[in-house]
C-alpha cells in the first residue's frame, strides 16, 4: 500500500515534468498524470468506509489533547467540508464539483507556463536593476 507522503512525492515529481520539461509530449503527459493524481485524490476524501470509522470513534467523544485532539477536530471538519455528512447524492455532486475544480486549477495553470505575453519596460521603470539584465538575451 502507498502511503500519501509517496503519493505526494510522486505527484510532486510528475508536477516538475509538466512545467518544466523541454518535450511539450512530455509535459502534456504530465499534466494529464497530474490530473489523473488529483482525480484520485480528491476520491480519497470520499472513502465511506475511512469516513464511517473517523466518525465512530469521534462520536465515542475520546479524551484526546494537543495534537491528536487537532488532527481529529480538523479531520471531521475536512470531511464535513468535503461533504460526507450530506445526503448521497448531494456528497457525489460536491465530489464531482471538486475534481471538475482541481482539473480546471492544472488547466489554469498551464495557460500561465505556455503564455506568450510581451511585457513592456521604460529603462526608467526599471532603475536599480543591475546592468548585467540588460545584457542578457531578451
Amino acid at each position: 500500500m502507498i502511503s500519501t507522503y509517496e503519493a505526494g512525492l510522486t505527484a510532486n515529481k510528475v508536477n516538475l515534468i509538466k512545467e518544466s520539461n523541454t518535450n511539450a509530449a512530455m509535459r502534456t503527459a504530465g499534466e494529464n498524470a497530474v490530473k489523473v493524481f488529483q482525480d484520485w485524490a480528491v476520491g480519497i476524501d470520499y472513502r465511506e468506509d475511512v469516513y464511517k470509522a473517523i466518525k465512530a470513534f469521534a462520536d465515542s467523544h475520546p479524551k484526546l489533547f494537543g495534537e491528536d485532539e487537532k488532527l481529529l477536530t480538523e479531520t471531521m471538519r475536512d470531511y464535513r467540508r468535503a461533504g460526507l455528512d450530506l445526503p448521497p447524492e448531494k456528497k457525489k455532486e460536491v465530489e464531482q464539483l471538486r475534481k471538475d475544480l482541481s482539473k480546471l486549477g492544472t488547466d489554469f495553470d498551464k495557460n500561465i507556463v505556455d503564455a506568450k505575453a510581451l511585457v513592456v519596460f521604460t529603462k526608467a521603470e526599471l532603475d536599480g536593476v543591475p546592468d548585467s539584465f540588460f545584457a542578457s538575451p531578451e
